[in-house]
């Protein structure tokens, strides 16, 4: 989840996991990882607000999620069943996902 500062700082916390909600213990890996970046828009008043808010919300996630699917790859790499490269992720789509599952809870 993303976090907004007084000074423009955006702190982003990701957590990504594969196969973890798998009943059957099926063959293939169970990973888990987790990230947490920190960014800052040079000059924000001279940004547009559209620009600024994708910033903030697609871009970032969409950087910290790239580097969890490297680490990832990168860990697995020289297991047994080679590398596993995380699928494309619809960042548009997870943040409508995560927003539902919010809206559930309260």
């Amino acid at each position: 989840m993303g976090k907004t500062d007084g000074e423009g700082e955006i702190q982003l916390f990701t957590k990504i996991e594969v196969n973890f909600g798998k009943k059957k213990s099926l063959p293939g890996y169970k990973l888990m990882v987790e990230g947490g970046g920190t960014f800052r828009i040079q000059d924000p008043e001279n940004v547009d607000e559209g620009l600024r808010n994708n910033l903030s919300q697609f871009s970032t996630l969409n950087m910290m999620i790239n580097n969890l699917r490297n680490i990832m790859y990168q860990i697995t790499n020289l297991g047994p069943m080679g590398g596993y490269l995380l699928p494309p992720i619809d960042i548009s789509q997870l943040l409508r996902d995560k927003a539902g599952e919010l809206e559930k809870e309260s």
